[in-house]
């Protein structure tokens, strides 16, 4: 009763979002939300929060209704992805025929080409057929062209594709389709992709280093950070080899670089060093990271040891490195006169502005007062307005009244700021720059105001360090109780249960967030106003724009579904 309930009257998708980054873990939360989400066409982030609920109650008395659910919201999710592909191509089919040039023949016939390439990639063979048998019919019609087409050194050969619509996608299409299977951590199915690219004689190297990759960054999901490592220390031993240039991977890679960022932002800065000695050698940027920490905590010395290092190790690629490795150093002449030289680039013509805005930032944790005025003048000097609006150097103007110690002013100035990521970045700097001049309680003031609950524990320390235990004691406490807030309603059965329910939430959370679209998200809530206005805002990007969409949602569909199916084997086995 209580289900069928909800499912005619389900709650608000609103309420049921604070209701849910309130208390993440507990079941009847992911239930009613999952169903909301559902009511709100969020086909998505209801099948991930019905999946956890039932991973967290695997008894649930609802179970079988929830699994039809599941299985319904499945087919809707997957009919939605394959809507961007038939749009794209209704698109080309409405194009009109002309002269050889701009939108005709050639173009449809390429257009229509790429489309199939999205399908086969995303995992629908089958669909892939349509667009190319469209581009047959078209060619058949055009023989009349053959002539100018060879003149510019344009073939088509029509035996390709006739054979590539009867026959299976070509080696290099199965692979395309493995990576997409990898990154939906689907390693099964890409471990059979990979299987038939061997018996066809395909390189397999290419394949084996992303699925490495991507065993490496399940692993971190589940937070089996010791797993993760020892499978980067030794990747050979999943598949029996070490791919050539497994190095030079971007899954692997990325990998390495999340672990890293772990380590990071879980405050465990020796184990990031470590870390970044054994395997980020050639990218000073990360001791950088290490370093403006250990200058956030007060700790100058380790923040120039690490910084030194950075220098070392940066070559003539990494000149923003340099400037910055200086400026921690506390060589305020060598970091400001690297800055002047520093070139401004075509594509990003802020970057040299933005270098000079953290060198800014480095001086103000070390509260130089003259080498962050001066770097905030040399960001006003080296920054390329943007239709006439100033982007970075409002960033930069906060700064040096945190250097001279002036909160109240910095903070004014903080909350002014327009863009909400350099607040956001500047509010920490705010918190932490309380914390080395010795001000906790100030610091806490400002963590709450600013809802940075998260530095509670780092300012627990602060206050230990001035003496004041009580405070530090109180803080320690009330981080203990929100978690047990955040956790109320769900008792995991034993570490692995948590894990499991655990890695599930962080999935959800990149959904609810977008990040898992690549600036896709606006499609995924909702899909119909996405079209119109694509269709409105680049013509000429439309179709890409639409496959790209469709093929990240069969990504995500891809990885959803092996979680589900992951979580009903796992009940099976049990």
């Amino acid at each position: 009763q209580y289900f069928e309930g909800y499912v005619r009257n389900p709650p608000s998708p609103y309420k049921m979002r604070e209701a849910f980054e309130a208390n993440p873990y507990n079941p009847i939360v992911q239930f009613n939300f999952g169903l909301a989400q559902e009511k709100a066409g969020n086909e998505l982030v209801a099948i991930a929060l019905l999946n956890t609920y039932l991973a967290a109650v695997p008894e649930a008395a609802n179970r079988d209704q929830v699994e039809l659910l599941i299985d319904q919201l499945l087919e809707r999710a997957e009919q939605k992805s394959k809507r961007f592909f038939d749009v794209a191509i209704e698109a080309v089919e409405a194009w009109p025929p002309g002269p050889f040039g701009e939108d005709t023949y050639t173009r449809r016939w390429d257009e229509l080409r790429m489309i199939s390439n999205f399908q086969i990639e995303s995992g629908y063979l089958e669909e892939a057929k349509r667009p190319l048998e469209i581009a047959l019919g078209i060619l058949n019609t055009t023989s009349q062209w053959d002539e100018q087409v060879e003149e510019i050194n344009f073939r088509y050969d029509l035996q390709y594709f006739e054979g590539y619509v009867r026959n299976p996608p070509s080696p290099y299409k199965m692979r395309d389709l493995g990576i997409t299977q990898a990154e939906a951590h689907d390693f099964a199915a890409a471990e059979q992709t990979r299987d038939q690219l061997i018996a066809g004689g395909m390189d397999e190297n290419i394949l084996v280093g992303v699925l490495i990759g991507h065993q490496i960054l399940k692993r971190l999901d589940e937070r089996d950070f010791k797993g993760a490592e020892e499978l980067i220390d030794n990747p050979g031993t999943l598949y029996g080899l070490v791919p050539e240039n497994l190095n030079n991977n971007s899954e692997f890679k990325d990998a390495i670089k999340k672990l890293f960022r772990i380590y990071l932002n879980e405050g465990d800065l020796e184990k990031a060093e470590a870390f970044a000695r054994k395997h980020l050698r050639e990218e000073p940027n990360y001791f950088i990271s290490i370093a403006i920490k250990w200058l956030q905590l007060g700790n100058t010395s380790k923040a120039q040891t690490l910084a030194s290092t950075a220098f070392s190790y940066a070559s003539g690629d990494w000149l923003c490195q340099k400037v910055e490795a200086a400026g921690i150093q506390g060589l305020r002449t060598t970091a400001l006169a690297m800055g002047e030289r520093l070139p401004i680039g075509t594509f990003d013509p802020d970057g040299a502005a933005r270098c000079i805005a953290s060198l800014a930032n480095i001086f103000a944790f070390l509260g130089d007062v003259e080498g962050t005025t001066a770097a905030f003048k040399l960001v006003r000097q080296r920054e390329v307005p943007y239709e006439g609006k100033r982007y970075v150097s409002p960033w930069a103007k906060p700064y040096p009244d945190l250097a001279a110690g002036k909160l109240k002013q910095a903070q004014r100035l903080i909350d002014r700021i327009e863009f909400d990521d350099y607040k956001d970045l500047l509010r920490e700097d705010l918190i932490y720059t309380a914390l080395t001049r010795g001000r906790p309680e100030l610091a806490e003031r400002y963590a709450r105001s600013y809802n940075k609950s998260h530095i509670f524990p780092v300012i627990a320390d602060g206050y230990e360090a001035q003496g004041d235990l009580a405070a530090a004691t109180r803080l320690r406490e009330e981080v203990r109780l929100e978690e047990e807030k955040r956790r109320a309603g769900w008792t995991p059965k034993d570490l692995h249960h948590q894990h499991d329910v655990d890695a599930l939430l962080q999935g959800i959370n990149l959904l609810l967030t977008g990040k898992n679209y690549e600036g896709y998200d606006d499609s995924v809530r909702d899909m119909e106003t996405f079209i119109s206005e694509v269709k409105t805002r680049d013509p000429h990007m439309m179709n890409f724009n639409l496959i790209t969409a469709g093929k990240i949602w069969a990504r995500e569909i891809m990885r959803i579904r092996h979680r589900v199916d992951e979580r009903r084997s796992a009940l099976k086995i049990s």
